[in-house]
């Protein structure tokens, strides 16, 4: 797979596993409110986006990052949006830094194939400084 695949696949995966945090941070904010079946059906489709993607993402990536476990093991932390609502504090600050840290990882990648690559698009919503 070529650097400008691999940059698109990264920049997809980091994308959705944003989107991910802001749904558990959301989750874990709210505990009063309740998830319809169609939030949980959403969480859970992008649950299995990253666990799909996660495999072929990692055979690409440094073999040091082992990517793949540290992915999997953030995933198995978080069932359902119901449970992330009573996750003891304790719990929710175990996933977000294992979150964070594969999170950093995967810009500090990413970063190193768009500094290989200096004809890349500045629109990249993950280059913009108003993207957290």
């Amino acid at each position: 797979m070529g650097s400008t695949k691999l940059s698109n696949l990264l920049n997809e995966f980091l994308v959705q596993w944003k989107e991910l945090f802001d749904m558990i941070a959301t989750a874990h904010s709210c505990p009063d409110q309740d998830f319809k079946r169609e939030d949980e059906n959403t969480f859970l489709t992008l649950k299995a986006q990253l666990a799909q993607k996660q495999a072929p993402l990692a055979q690409l990536l440094p073999k040091d990052l082992n990517l793949s476990q540290q992915i999997h093991e953030v995933l198995t932390q978080v069932v359902s949006l119901r449970e992330i609502k009573e996750m003891s504090i304790p719990s929710y600050k175990k996933f977000e830094m294992g979150w964070h840290q594969i999170y950093l990882n995967l810009n500090s990648t990413f970063g190193i194939l768009n500094a290989n690559q200096p004809s890349r698009s500045s629109k990249n919503i993950l280059l913009n400084p108003f993207f957290v």
